[in-house]
């Protein structure tokens, strides 16, 4: 029980942390509407990984570094284009909404799977059975 939800816990983090936006959002902000490859999600999610305290780490120091990109990006700046691989043409503000909206549907898939987990933790707790 504990260890799915912490492997689904590290997947949900790992989904919200590492799409790689970094990239393409640089290059969006610094090339003339250049092109970005896309990649293999499924080969992505099977990569090395840090354990769930360094995902949180990664997590937090992505964010931070984003938040302060974003905060001081001009904004004639998210005006520009980029083209990906697989999606197409992408305007740089476009981008961003695309990306909240992502992890907004991870952080909701986060947020239902701990609910799980402490039901299910409360219900074992309830039985007697304890951990």
């Amino acid at each position: 029980m504990y260890e799915t939800t912490a492997g689904e816990v590290r997947r949900l983090c790992q989904g919200l942390s590492v799409r790689q936006w970094n990239v393409p959002l640089g290059v969006v902000l610094t090339e003339d509407e250049p092109a970005y490859p896309g990649y293999d999600e499924k080969l992505w999610s099977q990569l090395p990984r840090p354990e769930p305290t360094g995902l949180v780490a990664a997590l937090s120091g992505l964010r931070a570094y984003n938040t302060a990109l974003l905060r001081h990006t001009p904004r004639g700046l998210w005006q520009r284009w980029g083209t990906h691989g697989e999606q197409g043409r992408d305007q740089f503000g476009l981008m961003i909404a695309k990306i909240a909206g992502h992890d907004l549907a991870h952080l909701n898939q986060l947020a239902r799977t701990v609910a799980v987990a402490a039901r299910q933790d409360d219900s074992t707790e309830a039985n007697g059975s304890g951990r």
